[in-house]
């Protein structure tokens, strides 16, 4: 989901281009911003794209198996080492622990429709943004479509953070020394408020 108010095409974006920045895309001319961009934008059985959703702890263990954040040491890769390069700065600090110049950067790329031609150049173009965009719902229409199966949701998405919680929520996992990123969070918060499902 779309952070911080922004576009979900805005936050990719400045994801690639901060990626493009500090080196964490292959180099050697094997890598396809246009096949990345078509395969983020691709609809699923439920009409979702990948960028629309959610991708939890749980998803990623899944999907690749138990992370190993020592195997960087030994030329390997990790999910959360690759993503602390990208935005340097550690993930426990979100996007708030940037430099100032990588955020500004990410900011620049929140506005990615008011962008010249040459912003784009490194990560595939602009036609091939403005699909992504367009296969998000997102030209002229703000945020596209959530994540969500039924579609008369009563709450804002872009009210939650990056764990699914809203900022209130994850204060008072903090306070109870429980990680809105733990296996466990939603578990906690539902027994912290007497049983709630999240």
């Amino acid at each position: 989901s779309a952070g911080q108010g922004g576009s979900i095409t805005g936050d990719f974006l400045g994801f690639c281009k901060l990626a493009v920045r500090h080196g964490v895309t292959p180099q050697d001319g094997a890598w396809s911003w246009a096949e990345l961009l078509q395969r983020a934008g691709g609809k699923d059985e439920h009409g979702r794209a990948p960028l629309q959703c959610a991708f939890e702890k749980s998803d990623a263990k899944e999907k690749y198996g138990s992370e190993n954040v020592f195997s960087v040491m030994t030329g390997g890769r990790s999910l959360r080492a690759t993503a602390e390069v990208v935005f340097g700065s550690g993930t426990q600090e979100s996007l708030m622990g940037m430099s100032p110049p990588c955020r500004a950067l990410f900011d620049r790329a929140a506005a990615f429709e008011a962008q010249e031609d040459e912003f784009y150049a490194e990560v595939g173009g602009r036609e091939a943004w403005e699909g992504l965009a367009s296969d998000l719902g997102e030209v002229g229409l703000g945020n596209g479509p959530g994540c969500s199966d039924d579609d008369d949701d009563d709450f804002d998405r872009e009210d939650f953070g990056s764990y699914g919680f809203t900022e209130e929520e994850e204060e008072e996992l903090l306070s109870q020394g429980v990680k809105p990123w733990d296996d466990d969070a939603h578990n906690v918060l539902a027994a912290l408020r007497g049983g709630q499902e999240y």
